[in-house]
C-alpha cells in the first residue's frame, strides 16, 4: 500500500497557539508599531483582520499568539502585519500550519487492483484476514488470477480506516507474468525445485536463492486450493486434493509469476 501503510486524522484542532518572532529593525527616529492583525485562509483586508494584542517591547517584538478561530485539518495558511504611527501599513508575512490530530484510525479494510482502477471499494479480497498487519505484505497477499496475461503487470493496493476514509492508491510494485514452464525451467529461473511430479500427499519445495516465495495452487476449474507463503523450504500437504491436473503459480520476491503444471495421482 506506498502503499503503504497510511494514517487517518479523526479531528480538526479547535484552538492552536503559535509562537511569533517578528524582528522589526527599527532606528531610532522611526515610529512604532500601533496596531497589529492576523487571518486564516482568506484576507478579509487590511485593518479588519483579527487584531493582535501589541507587545510591551520595541522596536524587537517577540509575542505568543493564541489562534482562536478553528483550523482545518491539512494546510493552514496564517497572514499577519502590522502598522506605525504613521498609519503605513508593512507587508504582510505568512506562516504555513499543517494541522493533524495525535490520534490514529485502524485500517478495516484493504483492497488492491492490478493495473486498471475500478474504482473505490470495488476490488476488496478476502485474503487480508489482518489488514493491519497484512498491509505491509501486500506484494504477498494479493489474488493472482490465472487469466493475468504473459508480461509486465502493475499491482496497486489502498486502505480504509474505520471512519469509511480511504487512503490514496499506491503504486506497489511491477511484476512479469511467464508463460507455462517446466519444472526444470523453473528451478533454472528461480533456484526453486518443487517435488515430485506427479505428486500424493505431499509436495515439497526449496529454493536454494529465494528467501520467500508465494505457493497458489489452482485446480481444473481456475479454483484457488492452496495459497502459502514458503521461506526457504516446506512441505505442502495435498492428501485431501483429489486426482488430477492442477496449475501451480509461483510469485517471488523477484518480481516474476511462474506458471507450472502439477498432476496428483
Amino acid at each position: 500500500m506506498s502503499m503503504s501503510v497510511h494514517e487517518a486524522t479523526t479531528k480538526a484542532m479547535k484552538n492552536i497557539t503559535i509562537i511569533l518572532l517578528l524582528l522589526v529593525s527599527v532606528a531610532q527616529a522611526q515610529p512604532s508599531i500601533t496596531q497589529m492583525e492576523y487571518w486564516i485562509g482568506t484576507d478579509p483586508g487590511i485593518g479588519i483582520a483579527n487584531p493582535i494584542t501589541l507587545p510591551t517591547q520595541q522596536p524587537d517584538i517577540n509575542f505568543i499568539q493564541t489562534l482562536s478561530p478553528s483550523l482545518n485539518l491539512g494546510i493552514n495558511y496564517v497572514g499577519y502585519r502590522s502598522k506605525d504611527a504613521n498609519n503605513v501599513w508593512s507587508h504582510t508575512n505568512f506562516i504555513t500550519l499543517f494541522v493533524a490530530d495525535s490520534a490514529h484510525s485502524k485500517i478495516v479494510e484493504v483492497e488492491y487492483f492490478w493495473d486498471v482502477d475500478s474504482g473505490f471499494n470495488a476490488a476488496v479480497d478476502s485474503i487480508f484476514a489482518n489488514p493491519v498487519n497484512d498491509i505491509s505484505n501486500g506484494i504477498l497477499y494479493a489474488n493472482v488470477p490465472l487469466n493475468l496475461g504473459l508480461g509486465s503487470h502493475i499491482l496497486f493496493v489502498r486502505s480504509k480506516d474505520n471512519q469509511s476514509r480511504w487512503s490514496h492508491t499506491n503504486y506497489v510494485d511491477s511484476v512479469n507474468v511467464y508463460g507455462t514452464v517446466s519444472l526444470n525451467e523453473l528451478f533454472d529461473e528461480t533456484g526453486i525445485s518443487v517435488n515430485p511430479n506427479p505428486f500424493n500427499d505431499v509436495i515439497s519445495v526449496s529454493s536454494k536463492s529465494i528467501d520467500s516465495f508465494r505457493f497458489i495452487l489452482y485446480d481444473i476449474s481456475g479454483r484457488k486450493i492452496i495459497d502459502k507463503i514458503v521461506r526457504g523450504n516446506g512441505s505442502i500437504q495435498t492428501s485431501e486434493l483429489t486426482s488430477g491436473t492442477y496449475t501451480l503459480v509461483l510469485w517471488t520476491t523477484e518480481k516474476k509469476i511462474f506458471r507450472t503444471t502439477l498432476i496428483k495421482q
